[in-house]
């Protein structure tokens, strides 16, 4: 194309697909919000380039019915590119069709997206319901069994590519039975008493998904959900390894069923339980999560976030819960909203980082004393009963003990003596490195091991200051979401405004394990987690 035409030709019918996409919500055939929004991400539709080529202002109207995502789309364009050779214009509806039910193309008038229903409910339960800002709102919970939740997420599945980065649609929605009855879907309304005075109206501001992996029931986790297990003798350990970094496992989905005739008997609360495929030790998985960009910066997030969670927590065969893939924006959400929860813990509460240590300990053929600088049992038992997987746990334990040096002493400058520092802030903090320390080595062990050995001090060493640079940033922030934030207030929470979709899309692709930069950690969340995507990893 460019060897037939100008560059001015070329300017004319090239268009970012990201600028020429609007979204919105309708009532009646009506747009809801005043101003339609964009998308983050049309790579997955038009290419990595994001870009349409081959019509002059060509703009995408992608309308959804307000309560149940009915789409309907229009591509409109003042020209189009005559074709030159094997050069042509992108077919543009060829390429939504992929993401898109075939009555979306219709007009709206034809396949009923203008109409409205008004005796439509949500399907499922109402589980929790709340004010902002003198807006009613309600979150709804089916499982994907409901065809008319599996309906409203086939008629969305556009919406997980768009504003989820890597996020792929919803391929899951004809699975076998067994396997949509471990899906559950979230809805997040607001609602309103409709014009007519008796019905209601219902407008969607967010979503996620969840997904109910069976767990071997081995002693730990036996012991964790409060059956008496003996301890069997050291020689004849035989439980099942849990993978340590269950957040970064493959998964979410099972490809076959959990054991349905299993006969296992668990002694849960004093009573013999007879174990079933749905009501069997298990982690509950987030998958996607989106709060629609209209609603974002209203704490919508975090209220859709608690609620999950609450509701995970409350249900006696959650194991564990556990997000697959967070991104950056979701790993600062939940730090926030998970260490709110453990705080109202007065044990977590109250831990502090150690400032003395016998010198036996410290020898330097000792190993790093952890069970001494912080109770590991009481550790242990808190994990378990906040249901918090076994590496977030970790970081919020590291935060919280952060949290107990005043920050005038959280600098290595103040560091030269080590341990024998005079001042008691100083060697906590010491010793608050040396615990991260250990942490990063035993995560990190295979990939330390690669290194020469002068290599690996000063490669944690960077790893530590740049989690100590992300631990400071996520206290300055949640100080302040303390202050004017009641965890499941009925009104006036809140969060900063969020960040353009320019802005997101210029931090596209950076993803780490641990020791992410969050550009604006006090927003509301928009985009989180995909089943699908994958992280580069580094040392953290």
């Amino acid at each position: 194309m460019a060897d037939e035409l100008d560059p001015s030709m070329i300017e004319k019918y090239l268009t970012n697909s990201n600028d020429a996409f609007y979204i919105n919500l309708t009532r009646n055939g009506k747009d809801i919000f005043p101003e339609s929004f964009n998308p983050s991400f049309t790579y997955p539709i038009f290419g990595n380039d994001e870009a349409i080529i081959g019509y002059e202002n060509p703009q995408i109207d992608l309308k959804f019915r307000a309560y149940d995502l009915k789409p309907s789309v229009k591509f409109t364009y003042d020209s189009k590119f005559k074709a030159i050779g094997e050069t042509e214009a992108m077919d543009v509806e060829g390429m939504l069709k992929e993401f898109l039910p075939e009555s979306a193309f219709e007009a709206p008038a034809q396949n009923g997206a203008s109409s409205t229903n008004k005796s439509w409910s949500p399907s499922g339960e109402l589980v929790k319901e709340y004010h902002r800002d003198g807006k009613r709102f309600q979150i709804w919970c089916s499982t994907l069994l409901d065809e008319a939740a599996r309906d409203i997420l086939r008629n969305m599945r556009i919406l997980v590519p768009l504003l989820i980065e890597g996020g792929t649609p919803c391929h899951y929605l004809d699975d076998p039975d067994w396997s949509l009855s471990r899906w559950k879907l979230f809805l997040l309304y607001e609602v309103r008493v409709a014009k007519d005075k008796v019905s209601t109206d219902y407008t969607l501001a967010g979503f996620s998904t969840s997904y109910r992996l069976w767990v071997f029931p081995d002693r730990t986790v036996r012991t964790a959900m409060g059956e008496r297990v003996p301890s069997p003798p050291p020689e004849s350990e035989l439980d099942f390894e849990e993978n340590p970094d269950e957040d970064e496992a493959p998964g979410p989905r099972q490809t076959t069923p959990p054991p349905e005739d299993a006969k296992l008997n668990l002694e849960l609360d004093g009573e013999n339980t007879t174990c079933t495929s749905l009501g069997a030790p298990s982690r509950e998985r987030i998958s996607q999560f989106i709060i629609l960009p209209p609603y974002q910066g209203a704490s919508h997030g975090s209220a859709l976030y608690d609620t999950m969670i609450d509701m995970f927590r409350a249900d006696k065969w959650v194991y564990e819960i556990t997000v697959e893939d967070p991104n950056e924006e979701f790993d600062a959400l939940r730090d926030y909203q998970d260490l709110a929860y453990l705080q109202t813990m007065p044990e977590f509460a109250l831990l502090t980082m150690k400032a003395d240590v016998p010198s036996e300990l410290l020898a330097p053929d000792a190993d790093v004393p952890i069970d001494y600088l912080v109770d590991q049992d009481l550790l242990d038992k808190l994990q378990h009963k906040s249901k918090i997987s076994p590496r977030q746990f970790a970081r919020l334990v590291e935060i919280q003990l952060l949290s107990s040096i005043p920050p005038g002493n959280r600098s290595t400058n103040r560091l030269i003596r080590r341990e024998k520092s005079s001042m008691k802030e100083d060697r906590m903090f010491w010793f608050w490195r040396l615990y991260v320390k250990h942490r990063i080595y035993i995560k990190n062990a295979d990939q330390l091991i690669q290194l020469d050995l002068e290599e690996r001090g000063p490669k944690v060493a960077e790893a530590v200051e740049g989690q100590l640079q992300e631990y400071l940033e996520r206290l300055e922030v949640f100080e302040r979401r303390k202050k004017r934030v009641v965890r499941d207030a009925p009104a006036n929470g809140g969060a900063s405004a969020s960040r353009s979709p320019e802005a997101r899309r210029k931090g596209k692709g950076k993803r780490v394990i641990e020791d992410d930069e969050d550009e604006d950690e006090d927003e509301d969340m928009g985009m989180a987690v995909e089943v699908t995507g994958k992280k580069k990893r580094k040392i953290a």
